[in-house]
């Protein structure tokens, strides 16, 4: 094993599933009913525990993570016999839908926090995201289960997710969730939505009144980033497509990635990120031509697809399913971001 290639790397999205009870339609997932073994599971955080860094974060990612839950109640109970990953934190990507108390009081007795994702508001919403089986809108299921989180005190933040048609909601739809009580929002654009440049002067109008009420909010103890200066080096995930570096990915077969976005690929791109297995006990960035040492200055939300010397260039966009010529607003979009002011 070479250790040294992967003593940065304190991030790492581990995949329970391909499956989900709800479709996106921004979403570059490949869905299947595909979910990892447990064996699989474990040998990844006896991995991660024996190769990586003593203190960092582990996420459960899917499709849809919370169909895979007795996985997750399986290994957190591993890792508690094994006194494995002490000082690492745990997280859950969801869409909140298939939240219940049960799930809600084991994430807080374990300190699990929830990452809960959504579209908007009810005007805002569309059909961007509807149940598999129904068709219905997943946003009232939603915003039900956020406030059993806040009413059981359960650690989460809110992704919102801004696309062409719900950004002119934008103000409302933050001033809705501030009014819900939540405390910790993420303002995050769809990547793989055909922003014009109509829709682009909206989010920059949008998002820079925003950015002028946030000082008097945060002094109310509320982070709404990526006005906030911890969302730039500590949470840049959520704000970011480039992550080189600094996290890896697991998918249900135990192949180690580059950055949890590869991991949707096809298989004929997706080989050219897989730098190891976690059965084969080897992982190293020289496999790959992502780069191994990204400056402070390149943390900021999407430097990643504005680096000039980013060899993922040419597929990050592209995974979102962004046409070359619909790509110039889109970093315009995110140029917009990097330069934003911080609090």
């Amino acid at each position: 094993m070479d250790r040294d290639s992967l003593k940065k790397v304190n991030e790492f999205a581990i995949f329970l599933t391909e499956d989900c009870n709800v479709r996106c339609d921004f979403c570059h997932i490949k869905k299947n009913r595909r979910n990892i073994s447990f064996d699989t599971l474990k040998k990844s955080f006896l991995f991660i525990e024996e190769n990586c860094q003593r203190k960092g974060t582990i996420g459960f990612y899917g499709g849809e993570p919370l169909l895979a839950y007795s996985l997750i109640e399986k290994i957190i109970k591993f890792v508690k016999k094994r006194n494995i990953l002490k000082e690492y934190s745990f997280n859950i990507m969801t869409n909140g839908t298939l939240l219940n108390n049960e799930i809600i009081l084991f994430c807080k007795e374990n300190k699990i926090k929830l990452e809960i994702s959504l579209t908007g508001l009810r005007d805002a919403r569309h059909n961007h995201r509807v149940f598999n089986k129904s068709r219905m809108s997943t946003w009232e299921s939603t915003i039900k289960n956020i406030k059993k989180v806040e009413e059981c005190s359960g650690d989460y933040n809110v992704i919102y997710l801004i696309s062409p048609d719900n950004v002119k909601f934008l103000k409302n739809s933050l001033l809705f969730l501030l009014e819900a009580g939540i405390r910790e929002i993420y303002l995050t654009p769809v990547i793989s939505k055909d922003w014009t440049k109509k829709s682009y002067s909206d989010f920059k109008n949008n998002f820079l009144i925003c950015k002028s009420v946030y000082p008097y909010f945060r002094n109310m103890g509320i982070t709404i980033y990526p006005f906030s200066k911890s969302g730039v080096n500590n949470d840049v995930n959520k704000t970011s497509s480039c992550c080189s570096g600094r996290s890896v990915a697991i998918d249900v077969y135990g192949n180690i990635l580059t950055c949890p976005f590869t991991n949707s690929l096809d298989s004929s791109v997706k080989k050219e990120y897989i730098i190891g297995n976690i059965f084969s006990n080897e992982a190293s960035y020289s496999k790959s031509f992502v780069c191994r040492s990204p400056k402070d200055d390149c943390r900021n939300p999407f430097a990643g697809c504005l680096c000039k010397k980013n060899p993922c260039k040419k597929f990050c966009l592209g995974i979102y399913g962004v046409s070359p010529d619909k790509q110039n607003y889109m970093l315009k979009i995110m140029e917009f971001i990097k330069t934003l002011k911080r609090y």
